[in-house]
C-alpha cells in the first residue's frame, strides 16, 4: 500500500490489508492488532512532526507493522514508553 497515512481511516485501510484478523460488521471493526498498529503509526507521525525522525525512516516501521500483523515479529511498549520490536 503506497498511500500516505494521515488519518484513522487511512490506518484502518492499512490494517484491512495486512491483518488477517481484520473484519467489519456494519460500522464495527475487529482486528486483534489494530490498537498497537495505530499507536505505532501515530507515534511515528509525531516523531516526524517534531523532527525526531526523518520521513524516510517511516518505511522501516511500516515494514515492521506488516511483519507484526502477519505474526512474524512482535511490537510492544515498555514500562518507560519506549517502542520495543522483537
Amino acid at each position: 500500500m503506497n498511500k500516505s497515512i494521515k488519518t484513522t481511516k487511512d490506518i484502518l485501510e492499512l490494517v484491512s490489508h495486512i491483518d488477517p484478523t481484520f473484519r467489519r460488521e456494519g460500522n464495527i471493526f475487529y482486528a486483534e492488532k489494530a490498537f498497537v498498529i495505530n499507536t505505532v503509526i501515530k507515534w511515528c507521525l509525531n516523531q516526524i512532526k517534531t523532527k525526531k525522525m526523518h520521513p524516510g525512516e517511516m518505511g522501516f516501521y511500516l515494514d515492521t507493522i506488516v511483519s507484526y500483523a502477519q505474526g512474524k515479529s512482535g511490537i510492544e511498549w515498555d514500562e518507560n514508553g519506549n517502542l520495543v520490536i522483537f
